[in-house]
């Protein structure tokens, strides 16, 4: 008989995933310290072809009009040389409407590439979400979660959407950052999917009495396929208008499941100067305060502490606050006001709203110097 007892979950967990990690050699990129070459090469192209060439896709096609960057080009010898001693794909730095610096690696990209988002996949869930607020298919973030069929009979159903979207839906006795991994994994296996997730794992599970801050999987699937219910199946309409507003030149878009649902968790797919450019939409939509700007506003206002002891051992996850899907209160630059996406092995954006500036780095490792290539530069 199938139990929801968490510790028995969590201990299940821990041996899959050891047992799936000897099995495949430790092929997550922040768990190698050293990786060869043709490693590399290998772990960059199934991520950048073989996953968008197996999974179906929810798309956005880009229309006539192209943002085009001006540039005002920098020279930083200290950029370069720690760009050129790691994996990384492409680095740039916009401020005040120019792109100031501009470096990829011409062996493994080109500006057309699509490159995977990996957990900043959450963040572009979110900013879809704000669209449908705004676009009147949901009523606001305080908005219960009520009428969805697909929650029906687990702690999810009821939730106030912010609860999600900040990851303090009382879910840390079924699922972790550990357990996601191994869900992901089975994900692109297609031995899992959004639906199966749900009725296997979650079904009949009771929200924990102890709220608090839980980074996993399943918060983002759950808003991105509430909002395509929510649409009444027409959530086309919604994501072309978040992501074609930012004027992109090449497709962007998520990864759709075995059993056509969306995937909001990781494997969202831009080119590296799309990247850049729905950074600047959101950061216009902050500058001009438009009703997506006053989303951003309103999670940034009630974003909240990790935890009172957070104090991670490295400094690329130094971020002390959450909302929205997004991180803040960059370590050293907690008085700024700085919205920062995440992903595993180094996907980086940063925005610092007041002074207009972006970082976008997208790479195969964080094998990068964290602090001169990302915290420095906002100082």
């Amino acid at each position: 008989m199938k139990s929801n007892n968490p510790c028995n979950q969590l201990k299940l967990f821990s041996f899959l995933l050891f047992l799936f990690f000897i099995l495949t050699n430790k092929s997550s990129s922040e768990h190698l310290n050293k990786v060869n070459k043709s490693r590399l090469d290998f772990i960059h192209s199934y991520r950048v072809y073989n996953v968008p060439e197996k999974m179906g896709k929810l798309e956005v096609k880009p229309i006539n009009q192209i943002y085009k960057f001006k540039y005002k080009r920098q020279t930083d010898d200290v950029i370069k040389e720690e760009i050129n001693k790691s994996s990384i794909l492409t680095y740039l730095v916009y401020k005040k409407d120019q792109i100031i610096i501009d470096e990829y690696n011409k062996k493994f990209i080109n500006s057309d590439t699509h490159l995977a988002s990996h957990s900043m996949a959450k963040s572009m869930v979110s900013y879809v979400l704000a669209h449908a607020v705004c676009g009147g298919f949901i009523k606001d973030i305080n908005q219960q979660i009520n009428d969805y069929y697909m929650l029906s009979n687990t702690l999810y159903f009821s939730q106030k959407i912010s609860d999600l979207i900040d990851m303090r839906a009382g879910d840390q006795d079924y699922s972790t950052a550990k357990s996601s991994e191994f869900y992901n994994k089975l994900l692109l296996q297609k031995n899992k999917s959004f639906k199966i997730n749900l009725k296997e794992d979650y079904l009949n599970t009771i929200k924990s009495k102890n709220i608090k801050y839980n980074y996993n999987h399943m918060p983002p699937d759950i808003i991105l396929n509430y909002i395509d219910y929510k649409s009444n199946g027409n959530i086309q309409k919604i994501l072309n208008k978040t992501f074609q507003k930012a004027q992109i030149k090449n497709s962007v878009f998520f990864i759709k499941d075995k059993d056509g649902f969306g995937v909001g968790t990781a494997w969202f797919y831009a080119s590296r100067y799309d990247y850049l450019r729905i950074a600047k939409a959101i950061l216009d939509d902050w500058k001009n305060d438009t009703c997506e700007g006053r989303y951003l506003k309103k999670i940034y206002k009630l974003r909240k502490k990790k935890s009172n002891k957070w104090n991670p051992k490295k400094i690329q996850y130094s971020a002390s606050s959450y909302g929205g899907f997004f991180h803040f209160d960059q370590k050293g630059l907690e008085k700024k006001k700085i919205l920062a996406m995440q992903g595993h092995g180094g996907q980086r954006i940063l925005i610092d709203f007041e002074n207009e500036k972006i970082i976008s780095i997208q790479s195969i490792r964080m094998d990068y110097d964290y602090k001169k290539l990302v915290l420095d530069p906002f100082k």
